[in-house]
């Protein structure tokens, strides 16, 4: 459409209105003569349906009318796409191969269950998929996706950081799904994932990169803030002592059992680990194959461990199982707030900055390490690190630091935690893993079914 303007020029208007698609109609010749109508419909995947006869006796005016509510009614059902759909996908399934309709959403519906990793993960990944990738490649087919496809997606993921909608390592995560999807969308173990020769994201440039978030670690001044804290609960200060004297991941620590601590030799063997999200016996390996090591105990561990194992058998767990990760962080910060540790560095929460969380007693354990005086090569060992570049960091953090201004790494835990384990406390549940309302009465814990 093109109006003239005030000043008499031509200006181009484009309309808005969607066209009103009414399907093809074609005409063809009977038997007796007479003029027969066939007909197509558009579907919403840009493909048409296959040749249908419109009932006879129709002239032209009635079969482009009739031909027109049939689309309209497709438009608004979409019944003739998920036939043709279902279709495709019992073919694939019968026989083992993808079939060129399914949808970058329905393939990886099917991909994640099989995708080797932890419900956590896999939970994380099916959210941002919905989030960030869907809205991009979601309804298209996967078998044609493209590489311009997926730079359309790590534009998208450019325009969130520089919008403040994302944090640069969040958006460089979301990319690792993917690159991990279209590896699997060419090489997977399961044939009927593979849809490329050759996977799509190669020589692809990841997003925006920016600078990381730095993670805080405790002073061991603050940590006997803690540990003397009569606030705080035993049983949690038991499992702070515990995780920030061996360094174990938190799943490590859900999954060990007092068979896996060597009092004699004073050794942990770290074998197995228990998801986030696990319900029922549900362990796994640990995070990396560097994951399964041992770990010495610390001569100031020790006292509390053998207090701990007392009329405890070699399947129960060394600690209680709290409530998930992402609840602990706030329960812990809590915490640290009754213990009157409030450095603010401890609870800054910035672009470049962490705040303290849980997982925070294994990253002190290796800075502690590193305080100390201990090599890379061993913290990397003992932390179960994939590469020295991961373990170097903690060392970095520790540079600037000395004993006279944070305290002796490592210091004696209070006897006062040296109690066995109390049937008062909770209710254990078969491990590896505990029911959610295992903390009750005598020492005031809400149920971790809430948020703590």
């Amino acid at each position: 459409m093109v109006r003239t303007s005030e000043e008499g020029t031509n200006v181009k208007i484009h309309s808005t209105k969607k066209k009103t698609r009414s399907g093809t109609l074609e005409a063809a010749e009977g038997q007796d003569g007479a003029t027969l109508y066939r007909g197509r419909l558009r579907l919403a995947d840009g493909t048409k349906s296959g040749r249908f006869e419109l009932p006879e006796g129709l002239d032209e005016s009635a079969a482009r009318a009739y031909l027109a509510s049939l689309q309209q009614a497709e438009d608004a059902t979409g019944q003739l796409l998920a036939a043709k759909l279902d279709r495709a996908r019992e073919d694939a399934a019968r026989t083992r191969t993808p079939h060129a309709l399914e949808t970058a959403d329905a393939w990886f519906a099917r991909y994640l269950p099989a995708k080797e990793c932890g419900n956590g993960h896999r939970r994380t990944t099916r959210q941002w998929w919905a989030m960030w990738i869907s809205p991009v490649l979601g309804a298209k087919p996967v078998a044609s996706l493209t590489r311009d496809d997926l730079e359309d997606v790590r534009d998208e993921l450019d325009r969130a950081i520089d919008a403040g909608r994302i944090r640069t390592t969040t958006a460089r995560n979301v990319w690792s799904i993917v690159t991990s999807a279209m590896k699997a969308a060419s090489a997977a173990k399961d044939r009927s994932l593979r849809v490329h020769a050759t996977p799509l994201h190669f020589g692809i440039l990841p997003p925006k990169r920016g600078a990381s978030r730095q993670r805080p670690w405790l002073f061991p001044r603050e940590w006997l803030k803690l540990a003397t804290c009569e606030e705080v609960p035993v049983v949690e200060r038991q499992l702070f002592a515990v995780a920030l004297y061996t360094g174990l991941r938190p799943g490590e620590l859900w999954a060990l059992t007092w068979a896996d601590v060597d009092t004699d030799t004073r050794t942990i063997s770290v074998s197995k680990a228990v998801d986030d999200e696990a319900h029922g016996d549900a362990a796994k390996a640990p995070k990396t194959a560097e994951g399964q090591r041992i770990v010495p105990i610390h001569e100031n561990l020790l006292p509390l461990l053998k207090a701990m194992r007392k009329g405890r058998g070699l399947t129960s767990p060394v600690v209680a199982r709290l409530g998930l990760v992402e609840r602990m962080a706030q329960r812990f910060r809590a915490r640290l707030a009754q213990a009157g540790v409030t450095r603010p560095r401890l609870t800054a929460s910035t672009a470049t900055e962490e705040p303290v969380d849980f997982r925070s007693l294994r990253d002190s354990y290796a800075t502690w390490l590193a305080i100390g005086g201990t090599s890379a090569d061993i913290i990397k060992r003992r932390m179960g690190h994939k590469t020295i570049d991961t373990t170097q960091r903690y060392i970095k953090a520790a540079e600037s630091f000395g004993v006279e201004g944070v305290g002796e790494p490592f210091p004696a835990i209070p006897t006062s935690l040296e109690v066995p384990w109390s049937s008062d406390w909770t209710t254990p549940a078969p491990h590896p893993s505990f029911h959610r309302e295992i903390l009750v009465g005598a020492v005031g814990f809400e149920p971790t079914t809430s948020s703590v």
